[in-house]
This record gives structure tokens, sequence and C-alpha cells, in this order.
């Protein structure tokens, strides 16, 4: 029973009870062949500004898109809606370094949206939001894709 409450307990550390450390990973020779690369929402997504628990600003410190029902939180604030068949380019990588959870996010740039001038912050896609918007690598020598199912290739 010590080694389960000694595993759950370092499981809520790494994976939200704390802060992980953000690493910019866009020029890392792993995320090279998805910089650049334009995709579609089949979808329409919601838009909501994230705050890191710190902050002290009523501003967002990044704006995350995702497909709905969407999230709710203290931290987060609903910024609207972006149409299904809205086009982006993947602009750089954010990961978030874990031993058990660690992530990728992809920095992204709408064409022709006014999302990207949201006040400068970065736009992103998540890949730990519960709904399956990347394929899993084969590899560890692979980046993630982005999934089919919420995305076409352009």
């Amino acid at each position: 029973n010590l080694r389960l409450v000694c595993l759950a307990s370092l499981a809520m550390f790494q994976g939200g009870c704390v802060q992980l450390a953000e690493v910019d990973s866009t020029h890392s020779p792993l995320y090279a062949s998805m910089i650049g690369r334009t995709f579609e929402l089949r979808e329409e997504f919601l838009v909501y500004g994230i705050k890191r628990p710190d902050q002290k600003s009523p501003e967002p410190d990044y704006i995350l898109v995702m497909p709905p029902p969407g999230k709710q939180g203290h931290l987060i604030l609903d910024l609207g809606r972006i149409p299904a068949g809205s086009r982006f380019q993947i602009v750089g990588v954010v990961t978030h370094r874990s031993k058990l959870f660690p992530s990728t996010e992809y920095v992204i740039s709408f064409v022709n949206r006014s999302i990207n001038q949201a006040e400068g912050k970065q736009v992103r896609i998540t890949g730990v939001s519960g709904w399956h918007l990347y394929v899993k690598p084969a590899s560890a020598d692979e980046p993630p894709q982005l999934s089919e199912l919420y995305f076409r290739p352009i």
C-alpha cells in the first residue's frame, strides 16, 4: 500500500500539481518535418486563453484551440470559436518535460484569422486534452502527427 501511495503522489506531482518546465523545441531535429506543414480544421474548434497558476495578470499566457465540449476552470478564458475549414500552419513546438507525462504542443498560425493577433500570444494545439488530436508516433524518433479525424493536411 505504501508503494501505491508513493506512486500516486508522484503521478499527481508530475501530472498537474506543479508547472512542468516548458521547452521551445521548434528547432529540434525531431520536429523538423512538422514545421511549416499546413492543415485545415475538419470541425469547429473552441478558443481559450490559458493562464498559469502563478500569473497575476488578467491576460492569458497563451491561446489554446480544441474541439468541443472544451474546458472550464478559473485559469481558462473563453475567447470564442474558429469555424471548420479554417487553415493553419505549424510554426513552432513547445514540449513539457516530465518522466511520467511528457507532452507536445504545436504552435500554430491561422491563415486570415485575427486569432493570431490575440494580444501577441502563441496559439497552440495540445495532444494531452483527451480528444486524441495527435497520433502517437511509432517510435521515439518520430514526432506526433495531427489526427486526420480533426485535421486535413493541405
